[in-house]
């Protein structure tokens, strides 16, 4: 059960670093609301602080769960510049 956490908080870390790096990447500002944008960037430093302090030793469900709606944030924000870039 060990191995099914760690893999699912590897997961959750990947997608914030994910989510980081398209929300500050400057061709994707346009994509998001600048405002928004800044309080989302906060919310994931705050997770990656929690991350590695109360959330360190959590189960799977509970990483997987926060893995899968920063995965679902980075799909429509992804689907949102591609509906975009063909216009």
């Amino acid at each position: 059960m060990l191995f099914r956490s760690d893999i699912a908080k590897n997961d959750f870390e990947s997608m914030i670093y994910k989510l980081k790096d398209f929300l500050n990447e400057d061709e994707n500002h346009k994509y998001v609301d600048e405002a928004q944008r800044l309080i989302y960037l906060e919310q994931l430093s705050e997770m990656e602080d929690w991350l590695y302090d109360e959330g360190a030793d959590m189960n799977y469900t509970v990483y997987n769960n926060k893995a899968k709606n920063l995965t679902d944030d980075y799909n429509r924000y992804n689907r949102f510049k591609t509906e975009h870039s063909y216009r």
